[in-house]
């Protein structure tokens, strides 16, 4: 899930989605040209993107160790 959510932020921003759907590429995108004035209309959805995309992470590694505990690595315990 995070890499297809990263991906599709990747193309977004790039400009090969919809432009009438919402993405975070596309808010990202659109907030270049106010870098100097207004940073965070493009931090702020890049920031969310980041934390969204960690959440999966940490979500996904707590589903695998619920899932099957064995297949947790030697440093963790």
């Amino acid at each position: 899930m995070p890499g297809f959510l990263l991906a599709e932020a990747q193309l977004a921003f790039l400009g090969l989605g919809d432009p009438t759907l919402p993405s975070w590429g596309t808010l990202i995108s659109s907030g270049r040209d106010y870098l100097d004035l207004a940073p965070w209309i493009t931090v702020v959805p890049g920031f969310v993107l980041f934390l969204t995309i960690l959440a999966f992470n940490f979500v996904g590694d707590a589903v695998l160790d619920a899932i099957n505990p064995e297949a947790q690595t030697e440093s963790e315990g």
